[in-house]
């Protein structure tokens, strides 16, 4: 039997869940999984499930779920400045996935230098992400502007970290609900930014006395989870 893997489905209907082309050729091909193997999954919603394989058919794996776990959702989600080099945003959208985050948004600010991203391939990373660190929660990833964001009432906590003063540090006691922590792309936030921030409710959090790159910066938030 396969090693311990978590795979991923979108369609879950009854006891019976069915994966996608490519996810079901990684189980049947790549990993060679055979009917009556065990086999784990996520639906990506902070559910876990145990099944058996029930059948390999035309490219198409289905499983018979025997039981379920269900885990709690992150309660963090990032609004972070879209930064200039695509690699690194791709690397943040794993390591946050990795860490545990209810949604990435991508900001337009002031001092955004691009406007163009890849959404479906952040989404591929999270997924692969996900299942890699045999968690269940796939994050949100859409891409905003910054005036949007911050006129927002859904969140119970909001929060914006910049480096324009000494400001206290942010710790974990200040996740209290649902949250949004701002965080700015290279040459942070303007002031007129942070001061329209404030004016929607937003309290400001500093993350220590370092200057961090943008994607430290969203890890460092997310560990103090």
């Amino acid at each position: 039997m396969p090693g311990h893997f978590t795979f991923y489905s979108e369609t879950i209907v009854d006891n019976f869940a069915v994966f996608s082309e490519s996810e079901s050729k990684h189980i049947s091909q790549v990993l060679r999984y055979q009917v009556g193997d065990e086999i784990e999954f996520t639906d990506g919603k902070g559910k876990m499930f145990y099944g058996n394989v029930h059948s390999i058919e035309s490219r198409v794996v289905k499983v018979r779920i025997e039981n379920k776990d269900e885990f709690s959702v992150p309660k963090i989600t990032i609004a972070v400045g879209i930064l200039k080099n695509s690699d690194r945003m791709e690397w943040l959208v794993e390591k946050a996935t990795e860490l545990g985050v209810h949604s990435i948004f991508w900001m337009t600010t002031d001092n955004t230098e691009r406007s163009k991203l890849n959404i479906d391939k952040h989404k591929k990373t999270a997924i692969s992400a996900m299942k890699q660190s045999h968690s269940t929660w796939l994050p949100i990833i859409e891409m905003v502007n910054f005036k949007s964001i911050i006129e927002s009432n859904f969140y119970k906590t909001k929060l914006i970290s910049h480096c324009q003063h000494n400001l206290e540090e942010l710790k974990s006691d200040n996740f209290k609900g649902n949250t949004l922590v701002l965080i700015g792309p290279e040459g942070d936030f303007s002031s007129h930014e942070i001061t329209n921030a404030l004016n929607f409710g937003f309290d400001s959090v500093g993350l220590g006395t370092r200057i961090l790159r943008t994607e430290t910066a969203v890890l460092k938030v997310l560990s103090l989870q």
